[in-house]
């Protein structure tokens, strides 16, 4: 009994899938025949422009030099044609240009930008300082921070005689610049 009811339970979820279905696969077969009958259209269009553009050639009863004339007419044509195409290739690379740029404009004016993915580092005050040393040991070159903070120690200041003192690190900076006391 059980196992009736769960095999009709299944039909009908088949059945209903296969109506959802059906409006689906019409608008497939719409679209198939679209592009089918575009594709007939633009062969047939193109046929058209090349029997107005170029007529079909007689060459029966010649002589050599209207053949020659006529190669020529030819050659002509052909080159007014690579003219034509160059040009609307160097158009489109041209509008194509104008489109990225005005595109990245527009990206700059409302701040999208396509962020890269990072990696996920799990960062720790340890690893800081560890990559910190570890810098330290390969590029000598590296300055310590602690090192170059200044420490102010006033050597003796007498209000009453009106002399200013010195920082140590003044008198450092005299020393590395070359100015000796």
């Amino acid at each position: 009994m059980e196992a009736r009811r769960k095999k009709a339970e299944m039909r009908k979820r088949e059945e209903e899938a296969r109506k959802a279905e059906q409006p689906k696969t019409l608008m497939l077969k719409k679209a198939k025949e679209d592009l089918a009958q575009e594709a007939a259209e633009r062969e047939s269009a193109k046929r058209k422009y090349l029997e107005d553009v170029l007529p079909p050639l007689k060459l029966g009863g010649l002589s050599k030099d209207a053949l020659e004339s006529l190669c020529r007419d030819l050659h002509a044509q052909i080159e007014q044609a690579e003219e034509e195409r160059f040009e609307a290739e160097y158009k489109v690379k041209k509008n194509d240009q104008e489109i990225e740029d005005l595109n990245m404009r527009i990206m700059s004016f409302t701040g999208r930008f396509k962020k890269p993915e990072l990696k996920k580092v799990k960062v720790t005050p340890e690893n800081m300082l560890n990559s910190l040393a570890e810098s330290r040991r390969t590029k000598p070159g590296i300055i310590d921070f602690r090192a170059n903070l200044k420490h102010v120690e006033r050597e003796g200041h007498d209000s009453r005689r009106g002399s200013s003192s010195t920082t140590k690190s003044e008198g450092m900076e005299e020393n590395l610049n070359g100015e000796e006391d």
